[in-house]
């Protein structure tokens, strides 16, 4: 038989901040999200309560964590004009540059078709390696999509209602 919910308002609260949460997240990834494979992934658990410690998770693809906090370039000094577009990136671009191959449907999405001085199209399989490249030294920009979201969502303020909740789902369970 299944447990009856003891913290109603506590319920409550979690449910809704975890809701806000993932919705935040895919609205801070809307500009950057060219294939929406991210967004879509973004899912929450469900919220569960053993030993009165309230508990979720939000679940989401793997490389996540280099969207929201970038990645650092190699050597941005090699580029013409070159910057670092995550200096305080916890992740940083090595030896190996990003497939180029990977690029191609990325270019396809964005419809970046660039041209040389006479107008021509520039093939696509060297407009990649150019990209590829220009990432490889000078990193991704960070988006702080989970970062903001977190940020936003989780406040003395929240912590506080939470808490209030909370004592008063155990005094309502103390009074039965």
């Amino acid at each position: 038989m299944a447990k009856k919910n003891t913290y109603p308002r506590t319920m409550a609260m979690i449910t809704q901040f975890r809701n806000e949460l993932i919705a935040e997240m895919k609205k801070n990834l809307q500009p950057s999200n060219a294939s929406g494979r991210l967004s879509e992934s973004i899912k929450g658990t469900p919220i569960t309560i053993a030993n009165d410690k309230v508990s979720f998770s939000v679940e989401m693809e793997d490389y996540a964590d280099f969207v929201d906090k970038g990645v650092k370039g190699s050597n941005p000094s090699a580029m013409k004009n070159g910057v670092q577009k995550a200096p305080n990136s916890p992740y940083s671009y090595k030896d190996k540059m990003p497939p180029p191959k990977a690029l191609d449907s990325w270019t396809i999405r964005r419809g970046v078709a660039p041209r040389d001085e006479k107008g021509r199209f520039v093939p696509r399989k060297s407009m990649r390696f150019a990209i590829a490249r220009s990432i490889f030294y000078q990193g991704l920009r960070p988006t702080f999509f989970l970062t903001k979201a977190y940020k936003k969502y989780l406040t003395p303020q929240f912590e506080l209602d939470l808490m209030l909740a909370y004592s008063r789902d155990i005094e309502e369970n103390l009074r039965k």
